[in-house]
């Protein structure tokens, strides 16, 4: 793979003016839609209280990505980033519909200030009604109401100005919810062969718009890509279910139907198949796709994320307190999302890259992680994230701090094509024990520095050549720099369904042949896939082994009533524990979040300590980790076995994945990624621009 240029920061210019979170609005206006790889689920909670405030009238409020801050996706008309949406008193009575129909010069009619005031008022005005409706129902009364806007005006117009109706749709069915409604109505069953009025100019001023037609006519051909048709139709289908009906279905019963309606757009051959809807998975499935690969995307389990699933509160006590039921005092089912495996991303880092070139970030949302902390002579410290933090840092002495700043400077100031920066050291030759050497960094530091900033998982870097740590360090420091305060994100959201898979199909060879899937095989030239579909924990698969057990993670999930002490009362951070400091092998890893990032509760934080099991009683190893969290609320222990497969893949064309190790980051999943890529195609992960992409095809 090419060697990513990272820009270094100045290690003097960090500051902590921004207290603020980056901005966490997606890419909403997006016209072509990429195959998801964790697509959001319609059950999620999302807390809206930190939306953007809408522009003067006037002006469209425009969104910018957090993975992509600090450049602006439109243009310079942004709205302070987590601004307060107020949602204004509700009409008395039912408000008049404006007449003026002002036509636009491509067709239709203009969005008057009387039409979106209009568009405002009804919906506050419909929806004071104790059973809400959906937001297609009221776009199709708006219609009723102000013909000469269609229904799927409307809808493009609610689309691009979502942030106040948005607010108040969500206001109206949490009322709902409180006072102990458990469905709504059910929306109008739409005929998905019906073609929607296309006719109509959608555009505010000078903004231009496309409304994707619905017409079956339009749908893509056999095996070809996805059109807006496709996505029409599908919308429209899923759109006749209520929320609670779909959420009652199994991926087989939501989908079976759609594909018997539209067999012609089916395909039983693909480029790959992939197995499995954990994080690795889901990644290499985008971007296969975004390198024009035919790909399918299965998985075995009625749930989405494999090893890495997001449960509820009550899925949760399911799989670990079987027969028990969640305490009502920890609140609302769907207010939880807690991952089994949790990891934050790194800001400036390669996920972060992968995530906006496969077009992830228009409908995940991040927000940043409060803290990045450390352990250190039984303390938790916090790692400087400024000149001020690092000067009154208790991580080093005096005299210490002065070696370290001019470590960094050295750093800072390294120049591959000038000699004079690299004051007689060689990069690519000398070890990092040399390096620490020539600056005399005490033991206490090169343990903060080696695992909290270059986040390695033991010390057999420190015998290796100190390339790929002075990446490693430029990279937690830019991504730091970033943002202030961590350089970790955290995705609020993200999960979906995929088809299910019954069998993998091999033939006398145990070469890869396709996958059963409802009785069904569909072919393929390769397969990707999580070592559960390959004989992890079972007999050999297709007659060979095809992974091993390297070792064992230990995982405690705890359920706290407070933020873990001595972390500035942060909603959210990661401590990392360096194994010298506990007399280990191995890194221990605390990681923490609330219901800042929609995964529990309010006044809920939900801490997973975990780490690489080395002896037989894991539950103890975990024990360092768990003291420094204070009063436990609940504790869900596991313990997990680490598969590796025993061959590349190349001889039958069968893929697989590792397991998720204990880390509290995604940087050994991108390693993984980065390494099935250059396994499946043959040359390494580089991630073109789509303008390049374009000219190519």
């Amino acid at each position: 793979m090419k060697k990513a240029t990272i820009k270094k920061p100045n290690f003097e210019d960090f500051s902590d003016d921004s207290e603020s979170s980056p901005p966490s609005s997606p890419l909403r206006r997006a016209k072509a839609i990429s195959p998801p790889m964790r697509p959001t689920s319609r059950s999620r909670n999302v807390n809206r209280d930190n939306i953007q405030q809408p522009l003067a009238s006037g002006s469209r409020r425009q969104t910018v990505n957090s993975l992509t801050a600090h450049d602006l996706v439109y243009n310079a008309r942004l709205p302070p980033p987590n601004t307060e949406v107020r949602i204004p008193p509700p009409p008395s009575r039912a408000p008049t519909p404006p007449t003026q129909a002002i036509p636009h010069n491509r067709g239709g009619y203009k969005f008057t200030p009387e039409d979106k005031e209009f568009f405002v008022r009804f919906i506050q005005w419909r929806l004071q009604d104790p059973v809400p409706i959906t937001r297609n129902m009221l776009c199709e009364e708006l219609a009723e109401k102000v013909p000469h806007h269609t229904t799927a005006s409307w809808t493009a117009y609610w689309q691009n100005n979502h942030d106040l109706p948005d607010k108040i749709l969500a206001a109206a069915w949490n009322r709902y919810y409180d006072a102990g409604g458990t469905t709504g109505p059910l929306p109008k069953p739409d005929n998905p062969e019906q073609s929607a009025s296309g006719d109509e100019g959608d555009s505010e001023n000078d903004d231009d718009l496309e409304i994707p037609t619905d017409d079956k006519s339009a749908m893509g051909e056999k095996g070809g890509p996805y059109t807006q048709a496709d996505l029409g139709v599908m919308c429209r289908y899923v759109a006749s279910f209520s929320e609670t009906k779909w959420d009652a279905l199994s991926a087989k019963e939501r989908w079976g139907p759609f594909a018997n309606r539209y067999k012609e757009r089916m395909d039983e051959t693909y480029d790959v198949i992939v197995l499995g809807t954990g994080l690795t998975e889901c990644i290499l499935s985008g971007l296969l796709s975004v390198e024009g690969k035919k790909v399918l995307h299965m998985d075995r389990n009625d749930y989405y994320g494999g090893d890495s699933a997001s449960l509820n509160l009550t899925q949760l006590y399911r799989k670990f307190r079987t027969g028990q039921e969640p305490p009502s005092e920890l609140g609302r089912d769907r207010d939880y999302a807690v991952d089994l495996i949790p990891k934050f991303i790194i800001a400036s880092g390669e996920l972060t890259k992968i995530l906006v070139h496969t077009d992830v970030t228009r409908y995940l949302e991040f927000k940043q992680i409060a803290g990045s902390f450390v352990y250190r002579d039984g303390k938790i410290s916090k790692v400087p994230s400024t000149e001020m933090e690092a000067v009154r840092s208790p991580l080093m002495g005096l005299f210490e701090k002065r070696r370290a700043k001019k470590f960094f400077e050295f750093l800072q100031g390294w120049k591959d094509e000038d000699p004079a920066t690299h004051q007689g050291i060689n990069l690519d030759t000398d070890s990092m024990k040399t390096v620490y050497e020539k600056f005399g960094l005490e033991p206490g530091t090169q343990d903060f520095i080696g695992h909290a900033m270059a986040l390695y998982l033991d010390d057999d870097y420190i015998t290796k050549p100190a390339r790929p740590t002075y990446d490693r360090i430029v990279l937690y420091t830019s991504s730091m720099a970033r943002y202030g305060k961590s350089p970790y994100i955290y995705p609020l959201y993200g999960l979906g369904e995929l088809p299910p898979i019954d069998e993998v199909v091999t033939d006398a060879d145990g070469n890869f042949v396709g996958v059963t899937s409802g009785g069904e095989t569909v072919k393929a030239k390769q397969v990707i896939g999580d070592p559960s579909y390959f004989g992890a924990g079972g007999s050999a698969q297709g007659g060979k082994v095809r992974v091993v057990e390297t070792g064992r993670v230990v995982r405690a999930i705890c359920i706290l009533k407070h933020p873990i002490p001595n972390t500035e009362d942060s909603d959210s951070c990661q401590i990392i524990i360096p194994q010298n400091q506990v007399g280990r092998r191995n890194d221990i890893y605390v990681a923490m979040v609330s219901s800042t990032h929609n995964v529990c509760a309010k006044d809920i934080y939900v801490a997973i300590v975990s780490t690489i099991v080395e002896t037989d009683n894991p539950h103890l190893e975990i024990v360092p980790g768990l003291n420094l969290l204070g009063p436990i609320h609940e504790q869900f222990l596991t313990v997990t076995p680490l598969y590796t497969p025993t061959a590349d893949g190349k001889a039958d064309n069968i893929f697989i994945t590792r397991s998720y190790d204990a880390t509290s980051h995604f940087e050994t999943v991108v390693e993984d990624v980065q390494d099935v890529w250059k396994r499946v195609i043959g040359s390494d992960l580089v991630l073109k621009k789509r303008e390049e992409m374009a000219v190519q095809e």
